[in-house]
């Protein structure tokens, strides 16, 4: 990520947080709690947000991080906002990005490329640690 970005996140999250609250503008959709994979074509690389999965300590029907004010230190895979931003973990229409000019968000996949995509992405997460998914996601995610 070029310094100029970065500038503009910080910025950026300096004009959110006049308005409200930094933690207000979550909308609990629990993306940023989903993994995502980086997949390089053509020399091209894109994050892809991988449905099905999410961190083991998301409250499931609230999206709520279980363990949110401790979640750094018990969940060392977790990232601050800011972090989120600058690694473009967020999808386009998550509220912390909206009006971000330069940012590159995760991307959801579609119908029909899950189909092709999907069984790569067990295999990567099936070779990969299992600790940050809740164990019956998992499970049902590599068709166990």
């Amino acid at each position: 990520m070029n310094s100029h970005l970065k500038e503009k996140i910080d910025i950026h999250l300096g004009i959110l947080r006049k308005s409200k609250p930094l933690e207000d503008y979550c909308n609990k959709c629990g993306d940023c709690c989903k993994p995502s994979v980086k997949v390089t074509k053509s020399g091209n690389a894109t994050k892809i947000l991988v449905d099905g999965l999410s961190c083991k300590f998301l409250e499931k029907g609230s999206n709520s991080c279980k363990v949110y004010p401790d979640r750094l230190k018990k969940a060392n895979w977790c990232v601050d906002l800011k972090t989120m931003l600058k690694k473009g973990l967020a999808p386009a229409d998550c509220p912390y990005v909206k009006g971000l000019r330069g940012y590159s968000p995760t991307q959801k996949l579609s119908d029909e490329l899950k189909k092709s995509v999907v069984p790569l992405l067990r295999l990567a997460i099936s070779r990969g640690p299992k600790a940050p998914y809740d164990k019956k996601d998992l499970r049902e995610f590599l068709g166990e």
